[in-house]
């Protein structure tokens, strides 16, 4: 009976297309198929033959129907019944896929501090992936690769209450052969397996789907090489490189992220590019001598802290100056532009990680150590380089000199900071990777006549919120969830803004933090912002800063000079310019200087800061017994009006952008928001030019290399260390 039913329904569909002038013979092509030997799945009828393909080469058609409780597929080829054998991934699909823009509503997600994987995220991915639900997803076919947090709502028309809500948002990457596995394991689902081997395709062509780039090493390294042996190399043959008799001795100048990942790529043999340049050769033993004018970072913290309880300064080790660089103090993020999924600052990430750094940085958004964590990473970091028996540190030690012979550079002449002691560093090789604050630095590197040239910084004033009205203007009624605690799901909320006319940003904002100062002499005073781990401050600050055209100076044209008196005000002209007429490499820091020292004077002294309420200073309006809201600042804060601590020019395009912020983001303009003053040193105003293969610099070639912050090639810890990795890879070429 159940047979004849069948052979009913097909002679009712060629009836169907006879009577509609379909063309049937020889165009037409039926054939039958059993359910359990198709892609056509039907749980009653396991055996029975359920469905007739049909092929009409002129047009081609692709659809389905159901008849009589049957379905009837149309398709544009013959079905070939698939063999019951093991399903095979098609030769050209790729064993890991990344998706972009997963939306998991925070209500839905575990929170800020979970990055597993876990139920609401895969179902997620099952619907971009276009499975069903009952298709299984083993634990190691889906890697967090990052995750974030939405503050924004996408709500509209259609959009549910869940869909408007702020939400996580994921890249995933998915192991295509561990999927596929799982699904023809399941009788139930092994169509679908098929069916999305067939998709996966077309969502790569709409970008639905990425193909990750693989990251592999040209060269592989030793983490924890004997003291005994020299240095050795594996190539990407798999043959061990002899090294030469003759010890390279290199001076890395400063101990922060990029003279520390110098070190460790030239003393472990990292090769972190994927493209190699030539054949290394043999390979000499390597010593690095690491010179730091500060103090390692547990006598490092005492100085802060006589600073910011007694107002000691010492002019060598404070929050500028020390091991760690500038970063260690201050918010310890790891946020960067030069893409995080590139192959270099995976390389520094993972090296943070062993060091001590939370695993979770791999996968966050906008990861972020704090202080308190960057002390203890370092620590472990330092014992890492020490134990190559190859990386000797030099505290306590200001670089007095560069010694040179001709066009190389043989050595630097230091003195102990304590003793006043002075002593001489042979060296084949020297890499300045000192900080953006280390003028004495720039003089010495003028004095040797190295090419610098002056480069493009932004200064401004830091402004300071509670904490609490930012949650509030970010989130609105989701920011009870919001805090610092474990159990908060929802981040405290941070922000970014920009113009480009005028070209104002906010700069290193941290939620949760405080105002510091970054002063290196009393009779200067400059501010930055810093948090610790847990971000647990009522306080959140940031900067707002406008870009100081300084690279436009270098040019010796006369008409220059308008621009320079509109930018950098009465300054003297003399001051920065050489006897040549042209613009002077350091004019940008001679000015950087000047500023800091009207703030000194304005704040009286001690290094108070002068400090205004928001909505005076965008009013141009001062009230000398105005009293001030609390500030984080704990040198204290001083009533003044921070118009007079910068050029007209600087202070107009600040003022002009605050209105804009506040469309942005409502209720950046309040009473309790105040400006403290003032930032100059947001990153560094020259750069040390050097050849953009070798990062040797000019004239003295193969012997003197510039890497960091300092040297004008980044701007924050992450960049910072991925230079100092770059440029120890080309010292690793040459040798």
């Amino acid at each position: 009976m159940t047979t004849m039913s069948n052979v009913a329904a097909i002679i009712l569909i060629s009836v169907v297309l006879l009577s509609a002038k379909a063309p049937v013979s020889p165009l037409l092509n039926l054939s039958l198929f059993s359910a359990s030997e198709t892609m056509l799945h039907h749980r009653s009828l396991p055996t029975r033959i359920v469905g007739v393909f049909i092929r009409n080469p002129r047009t081609h058609p692709r659809f389905s129907t159901r008849l009589l409780g049957r379905t009837f597929c149309y398709t544009d080829k013959t079905p070939q019944p698939p063999s019951p054998t093991r399903l095979e991934p098609a030769s050209n699909l790729p064993p890991i896929l990344r998706l972009v823009n997963i939306h998991v509503p925070y209500t839905h997600d575990p929170g800020k501090e979970h990055t597993q994987v876990h139920q609401s995220l895969q179902r997620e991915v099952r619907k971009r992936l276009k499975l069903p639900r009952s298709y299984p997803m083993p634990e190691e076919s889906i890697k967090i690769v990052r995750k974030s947090f939405d503050a924004r709502r996408r709500g509209g028309r259609g959009r549910n209450e869940q869909e408007s809500e702020p939400a996580f948002v994921y890249i995933i990457d998915v192991n295509t052969t561990s999927l596929l596995r799982a699904g023809e394991s399941n009788r139930k689902t092994r169509v679908a397996a098929e069916l999305f081997k067939e998709r996966l395709s077309k969502l790569i062509q709409t970008n639905a789907i990425q193909i990750p780039e693989s990251r592999s090493l040209a060269i592989q390294h030793n983490p924890q090489p004997s003291k005994a042996s020299p240095l050795t190399l594996t190539e990407g043959t798999g043959q061990t490189a002899q090294p030469r008799r003759k010890q390279v001795t290199i001076t890395v100048i400063g101990s922060g992220p990029a003279g520390l990942f110098a070190a460790l790529t030239l003393v472990e043999g990292w090769e972190v590019s994927k493209e190699k340049s030539g054949e290394f050769g043999r390979f000499p033993p390597v010593r690095v001598q690491i010179v730091e004018r500060g103090r390692d970072v547990g006598q490092r913290g005492k100085d802060i802290g006589a600073l910011i309880n007694r107002r000691v300064l010492s002019k060598d080790s404070n929050l500028c100056f020390g091991e760690g660089g500038a970063g260690t103090w201050s918010d310890g993020k790891l946020a960067t532009n030069i893409g995080r999924n590139s192959e270099y600052v995976r390389f520094v990430f993972e090296r943070l990680v062993e060091s001590g750094a939370p695993e979770r940085i791999l996968v966050d958004g906008k990861p972020h150590l704090g202080t308190d964590r960057l002390v203890q990473i370092l620590k472990k970091f330092r014992e890492r380089l020490e134990a190559t028996d190859r990386v000797s540190f030099h505290f306590g030690q200001r670089i007095t000199d560069i010694r040179t012979d001709g066009n190389k550079v043989i050595g630097v002449d230091m003195q102990d900071i304590d003793t006043g002691k002075c002593e001489y560093l042979q060296s084949d090789k020297v890499v300045v990777a000192a900080g953006h604050s280390a003028r004495e630095i720039y003089e010495i590197l003028e004095g040797i006549h190295a090419e610098l040239e002056p480069k493009e910084f932004a200064a401004g004033f830091r402004v300071e919120h509670p904490q609490e009205l930012i949650n509030i203007a970010q989130y609105k009624e989701f920011a009870k969830d919001s805090g610092p605690r474990k159990d908060n799901k929802i981040p405290v909320a941070d922000y970014k803004l920009a113009l480009k006319d005028p070209p104002v940003y906010s700069f290193c904002m941290c939620p949760g933090g405080q105002i510091v100062p970054t002063s290196i002499v009393p009779s200067e005073l400059c501010i930055n912002g810093m948090s610790f781990s847990r971000r647990q401050s009522r306080f959140a600050n940031a900067a707002i800063v406008t870009t100081i055209p300084v690279d436009t100076f270098g040019d010796a044209q006369t008409a220059m000079s308008s621009e320079i008196e509109r930018v950098f005000g009465p300054y003297e002209l003399k001051k920065i310019k050489k006897k040549s007429g042209k613009m002077s490499a350091t004019a940008g820091m001679k000015w950087q200087q000047e500023m800091e020292r009207g703030a000194a004077i304005a704040g009286g002294g001690k290094l108070v800061c002068p400090a205004q309420r928001l909505i005076h200073f965008l009013d141009d309006t001062f009230d000398p017994d105005d009293i001030l809201p609390a500030s984080s600042y704990r040198m204290g804060v001083k009533n003044f009006p921070i118009r007079d601590l910068y050029p007209p020019a600087v202070i107009n395009r600040i003022r002009e952008s605050l209105s804009e912020f506040e469309k942005k983001l409502p209720g950046f303009i309040s009473q309790q928001a105040v400006l403290h003053g003032v930032e100059t040193r947001t990153s560094s105003s020259i750069r040390i030019k050097r050849d953009p293969n070798l990062c040797s610099v000019e004239p003295y070639r193969d012997t003197l290399y510039a890497a960091g912050e300092g040297a004008g090639y980044a701007g924050g810890i992450v960049s910072a260390a991925v230079d100092g990795v770059r440029v120890a890879e080309s010292i690793l070429r040459e040798l």
